[in-house]
């Protein structure tokens, strides 16, 4: 059932209401990108710390990191356009 569009019953509903802040903001077909969203910032956080504290390559790697969430997020364009 599509509970978007008023398809769900009531605990549908209810959980739209307190969990649809998630993925409101995404398109129909990228309802999951808040987990990768999610597993960038993980990486961004977690992972940089200990990989190559300090060096030129820890550097590459957060550049690399960036760069290929940003051609996931072009190509699969998930945001709702306003």
């Amino acid at each position: 059932a599509n509970v978007s569009r008023g398809g769900g019953g009531p605990k549908e509903q209810l959980a739209l209401d307190h969990l649809g802040f998630l993925f409101k903001g995404y398109r129909v077909g990228v309802w999951y990108w808040e987990v990768v969203e999610v597993l960038r910032k993980l990486l961004f956080n977690a992972l940089m710390v200990f990989i190559f504290p300090g060096s030129r390559a820890q550097l590459i790697l957060g550049f690399s990191i960036a760069a290929l969430f940003m051609l996931a997020s072009a190509k699969f364009s998930p945001h709702k356009d306003k």
